[in-house]
């Protein structure tokens, strides 16, 4: 998905460890936090979280 939105192939490792500060969990199932917030919802895709990350990385190499 990144490398359809930059026109880069994708550099990674894995490292099969927890990354200190990494979420324990992630919640799928979002029907009890709906239920006890009625007026959240989710509001970006995940294909929309990837363009905004792509997008902000040419700003945030220059400022380095």
């Amino acid at each position: 998905m990144v490398e359809g939105l930059s026109g880069q192939k994708q550099k990674y490792t894995y490292v099969d460890k927890n990354r200190a500060g990494d979420h324990i969990c992630y919640y799928s199932d979002l029907r009890k936090i709906k239920r006890h917030y009625p007026r959240w919802s989710v509001t970006r895709s995940l294909q929309q979280i990837f363009q905004e990350i792509v997008s902000a990385w040419p700003e945030r190499l220059q400022t380095k």
